[in-house]
């Protein structure tokens, strides 16, 4: 049972958890402005480039190629502009303002289905080789008989969008747990309201990302499964790059060297944040505003530059058989390489 105690923690997690994401989502950055500064701030021998970054796990690349000279050391001088969404980005990245933003890969799919000329250049975040220590859970009350996707079927589920890349993990994953396709009643929530709803049993699971998965766990709920990797299920590769960093398949196609700069410079950020899990904390405390103790609860995701075209043909195949897309898609082609 879920201690009053174990509620207050969590809501003054889900508050700070809900500061970072205002603080993330209100921003007085613009992307022409963000391409001037790169423009005016460049010296003779780095090249400008502004990237439009989404401020949660998936700009810790970003940050550490930044702050540990990574970038300067692949000839470039980057501006890293915040962006509310990657909706907010594409304008300025398809209109030259910006030449690369970050992104959930699920929606990029999606965009590139409906003819948005973009490709993906290297990864910002992936899904952990450990599948209980994903920063994306299904959480259930103690005791719920909900224990793998199938389960799920008749049931009422909070997800914070339809389309997402949990969502997506989820889907592919019950339906090859042999649950009926329409069987999941979703109810689309605002993460922050989700675990109040799971107490009070307007929902029988939510999909919780970090730091809310953190504040379910301390509340007294527990894990059911991983959004992508439910146990002996593999419809989902391990180390599934679940966000990327993109650009105008214009801007590559002139621009390879500088892309390729890119593409190096962030494969060795991952690899430094990979390696280095109380570094990547200490950003989420400077950058996203978060209390200490919560970066120190909370499950930090995967890292991996390198994006592998089979991984996100699955996930391509998972959403045309959901109806989510509606083209047949070859990774290879949206997987840009030097």
């Amino acid at each position: 049972m879920n201690t009053a105690a174990g509620i207050r923690r969590a809501a003054l997690i889900i508050g700070a958890a809900s500061l970072a994401m205002s603080l993330a989502a209100c921003t007085s950055d613009d992307p022409v402005v963000g391409a001037a500064a790169a423009d005016a701030g460049a010296t003779e021998d780095l090249t400008p480039v502004t990237v439009g970054a989404v401020y949660t796990t998936a700009a810790v690349p970003l940050w550490i190629a930044d702050e540990q000279g990574i970038f300067e050391e692949h000839g470039l001088d980057v501006t890293i502009t915040q962006s509310p969404n990657f909706a907010a980005s594409a304008p300025a990245l398809l209109n030259g303002q910006m030449q690369f933003a970050n992104a959930a890969t699920a929606p990029i799919i999606t965009a590139i289905d409906k003819d948005m000329p973009i490709q993906i250049v290297a990864g910002v975040q992936a899904e952990p080789a450990d599948p209980t220590r994903g920063d994306d859970q299904v959480m259930v009350v103690e005791g719920s008989d909900i224990t793998r996707p199938a389960d799920l079927e008749g049931k009422t589920v909070a997800i914070n969008a339809v389309g997402s890349g949990p969502y997506v993990g989820i889907m592919a994953n019950y339906l090859e747990d042999g649950g009926a396709p329409d069987g999941i009643n979703w109810v689309v929530m605002n993460l922050n309201e989700q675990i109040p709803a799971l107490e009070a049993g307007q929902v029988d699971a939510i999909v919780a990302s970090e730091p809310f998965r953190a504040a379910a766990a301390d509340a007294g709920f527990a894990t059911a499964f991983n959004a992508y990797r439910a146990p002996g299920i593999d419809v989902i590769p391990a180390e599934f790059s679940d966000a990327v960093v993109v650009a105008s398949s214009k801007y590559l196609a002139e621009n390879a060297e500088v892309a390729e700069a890119m593409r190096e410079a962030l494969i060795e950020a991952n690899d430094f944040a990979e390696g280095n899990p109380d570094a990547v904390r200490d950003l989420l405390v400077k950058k996203l505003e978060l209390a200490p103790e919560v970066a120190d609860a909370i499950y930090l995701p995967g890292f991996r530059g390198e994006v592998e075209p089979g991984d996100v043909q699955a996930m391509i195949d998972a959403m045309l058989q959901m109806g989510l897309i509606t083209n047949e898609q070859d990774a290879t082609e949206l997987v840009w390489m030097p």
